[in-house]
């Protein structure tokens, strides 16, 4: 019940993964090499030759990145710009004056936030980029 916890870690940038979103992201597009949770030239690990592709091919396209929500959102949502999904909440928390949540997002729409401001879900919700992890 006590989610103090919570907060700290996710200002960090430990992500937890939602059950809708399991065996879908990979930890390039997590962020965990910065964590030591993952490495690319070392071992043998269910992925491991994936995650090494991606990494010598250009790396991937998608990031984790703390965000502040304008509105609640459930972890697992799909964030959406124009009916296509750039990204994806793993994380959320309320506070009482704020909304924090980890986010997957593309670095592409990244690129064209305005002001650290993205409108989702078509416009009906923002979310300010506040931390980025680079991979």
């Amino acid at each position: 019940g006590d989610n103090a916890w919570r907060l700290p870690q996710m200002h960090m940038g430990w992500p937890w993964l939602p059950e809708s979103r399991l065996n879908e992201l990979l930890p390039p597009t997590l962020s965990l090499q910065r964590l030591h949770a993952a490495v690319i030239d070392k071992g043998c690990y269910p992925g491991q030759e994936i995650v090494a592709r991606l990494h010598y091919r250009g790396g991937s396209k998608r990031h984790l990145h703390g965000v502040e929500l304008s509105q609640p959102a459930s972890a697992g949502e799909a964030l959406q710009i124009d009916g296509r999904e750039v990204g994806c909440l793993l994380d959320v928390l309320r506070q009482e004056d704020r909304i924090d949540a980890l986010a997957v997002l593309h670095d592409e729409v990244v690129s064209q936030a305005r002001g650290g401001r993205l409108d989702v879900f078509d416009a009906q919700a923002g979310i300010r980029l506040c931390t980025a992890w680079p991979p």
